[in-house]
């Protein structure tokens, strides 16, 4: 996704009122007004021809609770899939903005920790379905009982228990 899509995408669900339904007042405020602010400075140094523009610290300030407020959200609370959408354009955004204008080590560092959150969940996800065919494959297992397993009954029996 492209920066002025990136940006639309973000403005459209902070317009919509559904962003409202999913996060906090104040989150959705900071949200908005970081992501104006982001999205007009890259506008200015796309049209510019000066080599450094001057970022302003306050933006840069509230880019961080917002990111912030993101991992809480991410962490905390049960992560839906506008929420999702939301941070992960949120964070499209302010890396970009970040990696050319900021140049913030603590922003670099918020987004390091969301990309690792969101890497374990995939990672609990995928271990979650092993789990699952697993259990699917032991239950199968024990209510067949074929006669090798005769041998350990008790044994067999104590699994049985423990997943029932």
């Amino acid at each position: 996704m492209g920066f002025n899509e990136t940006v639309e995408a973000l403005r459209q669900m902070i317009s919509s009122g559904e962003a409202q339904k999913h996060f906090p007042k104040g989150y959705v405020d900071y949200a908005r007004r970081t992501v104006e602010a982001m999205a007009g400075d890259i506008e200015v140094a796309q049209a510019s021809l000066e080599d450094r523009l001057q970022i302003n610290p306050k933006v840069v300030s509230d880019v961080k609770a917002v990111l912030r407020d993101s991992v809480n959200t991410i962490v905390l609370e049960n992560t839906n899939q506008f929420r999702a959408r939301f941070i992960q354009n949120y964070v499209l955004l302010a890396v970009n903005w970040n990696r050319n204008l900021a140049q913030d080590e603590e922003i670099y560092r918020i987004v390091q920790t969301i990309d690792r959150v969101k890497e374990m969940h995939r990672e609990t996800l995928g271990l979650i379905e092993v789990t699952r065919q697993l259990v699917g494959r032991v239950k199968s297992m024990l209510d067949r009982e074929p006669p090798v397993y005769n041998v350990s009954r008790h044994y067999l029996q104590s699994i049985k228990e423990r997943l029932n």
